[in-house]
């Protein structure tokens, strides 16, 4: 703990003003998933899915954001691709993040709707609850959804378009006790979601969790999608 700082503080250090860095602190990492791994763990429920381990360029691959892989997902024809894996059971005790890095081609080829690309979801089962918490993209409108309740579908949150041929950035901060949201980053974009609850209903049985991430096509239309560094992290604020 740096001097100085309050011991129930995040921080690596002060300022000269005595104020502390906790805005650069990178909470702990629980589960992450940077397809380093030549064989794909995930199952493929619909779509393509390969471990791509080509440097990206401006016309045929999206390649890799860092390390020596990402997960390169293709669908066509108005269908979709999907794929999913299990994690560890989910720490309770504090604020959970969740985020991963995207790349796109053409834009206009996605299906123009909130399941155009799906950066990830996560479906959580506590032993009494079923939860889910996420977001999805319109590539061709530059809307953004989050799995909210009482839908347990998209719901629309904004306007916030992203380029192809970029790696962009997304987040979750979320409390699992209470099912709130807490705020979504989106590249640049820090958007406040304390207001939005994740979808949460009754269930009994067992307690897993799983991310899946998700594409759909425009009918005769061919798109791909690129997602790496998939993390989950705890203590979050």
């Amino acid at each position: 703990m740096a001097r100085g700082s309050p011991d129930w503080h995040k921080s690596v250090g002060i300022t000269p003003e005595g104020d502390s860095l906790s805005i650069y602190a990178q909470p702990p990492i629980w589960w992450q998933e940077n397809f380093d791994n030549p064989v794909l763990k995930w199952r493929m429920q619909s779509g393509v899915g390969e471990i791509t381990t080509l440097p990206g360029d401006t016309d045929y691959n999206g390649g890799v954001f860092s390390g020596s892989g990402a997960l390169a997902m293709t669908t066509d024809g108005g269908l979709d691709a999907y794929a999913n894996t299990l994690l560890p059971s989910m720490p309770t005790t504090t604020y959970q993040g969740f985020s991963t890095v995207f790349m796109t081609r053409d834009l206009g080829d996605f299906s123009d709707s909130s399941f155009g690309i799906m950066p990830f979801r996560l479906d959580w089962y506590t032993g009494t609850r079923y939860k889910e918490a996420g977001v999805t993209y319109n590539p061709r409108s530059g809307n953004w959804y989050i799995w909210e309740q009482p839908s347990g579908a998209p719901v629309l949150l904004g306007k916030y378009g992203v380029q192809r041929w970029g790696w962009h950035y997304v987040k979750i901060v979320f409390n699992p006790v209470t099912s709130y949201y807490v705020s979504l980053r989106i590249d640049n974009n820090f958007i406040d979601i304390s207001d939005r609850k994740c979808y949460d209903v009754s269930s009994d049985g067992y307690s897993s969790t799983q991310v899946a991430v998700y594409c759909k096509a425009d009918t005769g239309d061919e798109v791909t999608v690129w997602f790496d560094n998939l993390t989950a992290t705890y203590g979050e604020s």
